[in-house]
């Protein structure tokens, strides 16, 4: 499906499932062949209607750009055309906002998908009655967690005000402010089981829980995603960035646990890879503006081939960005399957002892040393690439 289709979806996620009528819709969908009688049949066994809208917004992404003109259509059969309006008039503004980057057809065939669909005169707001202060998040990294991701996909959320105070000092250098409540989002990607098993992650499940545990003490929101292929990589990534929650939070940190291919490509469960790069830029200045001027920290455990001229890559410009690499290029990344990776186990250990009185780049120069000590006749190097302009402190109280 195309780009700006999904992000018409993200962008109005909370409303379309707050007001979509699943059991009106239902046959029509069937009857357009939006979704084959398989999907329908995963959709019908959701517990409840939201649970049911959720499911079928999880899934659209994966259907082609007719299926999404489709599922339009069927919205405005079952009398339902004032969502159907809305999204459509999202996707008109999202056609704007990315026109240089659309080529002549692409832009032509878009915007001539939906010009089918006469708008109402009143359509629903996407964030009317809804106020996010009324959702109380709580976090328990042993137990499935409701998504945070269902609640926050606003089109036209209200804004926080962004503080450009500067933030405390140590010594002669400026901090980033950390006194936010909460003081960031944490969010995890999980691929422990693959569609081909001998490709099985063992133990990765564990450094996912200790990483939700450590975060939690660290006064971060969390949320998981666990066993998903690249595509809904993609999805999963761009909507954490697109949390109006964001706007609250002083920073974010983005862990990822799967396979590496090449230097640059995460592998998902389906085998297929997403690139690196893309997933930095859903969190820049142009496709993220609740981050800017934050600090966001990106754990990669995965191991990464030798570089060669297919895979090498000239990083994009980047503020306020660390990335923290299990390993080197061409070399492995150590995981036990039942203690987890060696990587993320002293992370674990150095932010939870350290964080009181080190910076997130000191920390990580500390994991970096902990591992080539402890394990001197095993080549795992891992590396941080960074871009702040203040030091990072996780500890709102240095001076």
């Amino acid at each position: 499906m195309n780009h700006i289709y999904m992000e018409a979806l993200i962008k109005n996620r909370v409303f379309l499932v707050r007001n979509i009528e699943y059991s009106t819709l239902r046959d029509f969908l069937i009857e357009e062949n939006v979704f084959p009688i398989s999907q329908i049949e995963i959709i019908d066994s959701k517990p409840h209607r939201t649970a049911q809208i959720r499911e079928l917004i999880d899934i659209l992404p994966r259907r082609s750009d007719k299926h999404f003109v489709s599922f339009l259509q069927c919205l405005s059969y079952s009398e339902q055309k004032h969502i159907a309006d809305n999204i459509a008039k999202c996707v008109y503004k999202l056609i704007e906002t990315n026109r240089p980057k659309l080529s002549t057809n692409e832009y032509k065939r878009i915007n001539e998908s939906i010009s089918n669909l006469t708008l109402s005169n009143s359509p629903i707001s996407p964030t009317e009655n809804f106020d996010e202060n009324n959702y109380e998040i709580t976090f328990s990294p042993q137990e499935e967690t409701q998504s945070l991701c269902s609640y926050f996909y606003e089109e036209n959320d209200p804004s926080y005000e962004n503080s450009e105070e500067s933030g405390p000092t140590v010594g002669h250098l400026a901090c980033y402010k950390m006194s936010s409540e909460p003081k960031g989002l944490f969010y995890v990607i999980n691929n422990d089981t693959f569609k081909d098993a001998s490709f099985n992650r063992n133990g990765s499940k564990k450094d996912m829980i200790d990483l939700m545990n450590l975060f939690s003490e660290l006064d971060f929101v969390c949320e998981k995603k666990e066993n998903v292929g690249a595509i809904d990589m993609k999805l999963a990534l761009w909507g954490f960035s697109q949390m109006s929650l964001l706007e609250k939070a002083n920073c974010c940190v983005v862990a990822i646990l799967t396979h590496g291919k090449n230097i640059n490509q995460l592998v998902g469960v389906d085998g297929n890879v997403i690139n690196l790069d893309d997933v930095l830029a859903y969190f820049n200045a142009q496709n993220c503006a609740a981050l800017v001027g934050k600090p966001k920290l990106f754990i990669i455990q995965a191991c990464r081939d030798e570089i060669s001229k297919e895979s090498y890559h000239q990083a994009a410009i980047r503020s306020d960005v660390v990335i923290a690499y299990s390993t080197s290029p061409g070399y492995v990344s150590l995981r036990d399957p039942k203690e987890g990776s060696v990587f993320i186990k002293e992370i674990v250990s150095v932010f939870g002892e350290c964080s009181k009185h080190m910076s997130i780049t000191d920390m990580l120069i500390k994991v970096r040393g902990n591992i080539t000590k402890k394990y001197p006749d095993v080549s795992q190097y891992p590396i941080t690439e960074f871009a702040l302009e203040k030091s990072w402190y996780l500890n709102s109280t240095l001076r």
